[in-house]
């Protein structure tokens, strides 16, 4: 096309703020690739169209940490008050948060599934959001139990 205008990249070129210009990479079918090695070490054959758009800004580095550190933590349902109940002696146990109850071995994703009643139980104990799953309910609770 005679019209449209190449960009020419150098090698060692930063192309965003995680990615740095290697080569050119072979090209796969209409589209043309670069060759880019990543803050993180990675090198990645990428579509120049999606860096100069700005669509790509690293190897997939930075959203696989941004999943791992807020992984479980969906809408904050891990950080609500939990109660499970044990179905042989109804003894209840409180935790101030889902991610709390690994501690003792629970987990969390099977707690949050007999929250939402799409699980019956989890080792031995029916699961419920205490009073509302709300932090503040939690520690009046706490605080009323303690007195």
């Amino acid at each position: 096309m005679a019209g449209r205008k190449r960009i020419a990249y150098v090698p060692g070129q930063a192309v965003s703020s995680h990615l740095t210009y290697v080569a050119e990479a072979p090209m796969r079918g209409i589209h043309r690739y670069a060759r880019c090695r990543c803050s993180c070490g990675a090198e990645k054959d990428i579509r120049l169209e999606l860096i100069r758009n700005g669509q790509v800004a690293s190897c997939g580095c930075v959203r696989r940490e941004m999943i791992k550190r807020f992984a479980g933590n969906k809408q904050g349902q891990s950080n609500k008050p939990v109660i499970g109940t044990c179905l042989e002696t109804g003894e209840e146990v409180q935790y101030e948060s889902m991610a709390a109850t690994e501690r003792d071995g629970f987990s969390p994703p099977r707690i949050r599934d007999c929250c939402h009643g799409k699980q019956k139980s989890h080792k031995g104990y029916a699961w419920r959001f205490a009073l509302g799953g709300t932090h503040r309910a939690y520690a009046e609770n706490n605080k009323e139990a303690r007195q």
